[in-house]
């Protein structure tokens, strides 16, 4: 990454998401990818000294750290509502996926994100992360959007940190 200021360093993110559950043996495709958010949440307690007359903060700890992901897909496949629903996905005889909505309200799985942007640095996140449904899943409207998938996700610390962040240059 150039020294600032650099236009270089200017950002239009675009990014493809891969997904990794429990039963798959690598990361698949998620399809588009509408938006990612990568929240970082720090809980301090503050200390505050009263020995000079007029209150004033002396000491500040950190007490707690998290970290959470908020997502939007839009390809409504079975896999990627499975995750809106937390759910078990089976095939039956006629071959239609069947989903169990609330099946499995742990779902953890690991997700990559991979920087695809023409402009700007390339920044790639990889984490362990505990899905929960985030909104409302739209079976039917009265406009003509598309239909979306939104999702939330708490960082599970792995490896002693809350996924990782890879920075690439344009080549």
């Amino acid at each position: 990454m150039g020294a600032s200021p650099d236009t270089a360093n200017y950002r239009i993110p675009a990014a493809t998401i891969a997904i990794k559950t429990a039963d798959d043996m690598d990361y698949v495709d998620a399809g588009n990818l509408v938006d990612f958010v990568y929240t970082p949440t720090v809980t301090k307690k503050e200390h505050f000294s009263a020995s000079g007359g007029l209150r004033g903060k002396d000491f500040t700890a950190v007490t707690q750290v998290a970290a959470s992901v908020k997502m939007t897909l839009d390809e409504n496949t079975a896999r990627n509502i499975r995750l809106f629903l937390l759910a078990d996905v089976d095939t039956n005889t006629a071959g239609d996926e069947i989903i169990d909505p609330l099946s499995q309200p742990n779902l953890t799985v690991d997700i990559k994100l991979t920087a695809v942007n023409t402009i700007g640095p390339m920044i790639d996140f990889e984490g362990n992360v505990t899905i929960s449904p985030s909104g409302d899943f739209n079976l039917m409207a009265d406009n003509d959007d598309f239909a979306q998938i939104p999702l939330v996700a708490d960082v599970n610390k792995a490896d002693g940190r809350y996924g990782r962040f890879t920075i690439r240059q344009q080549a």
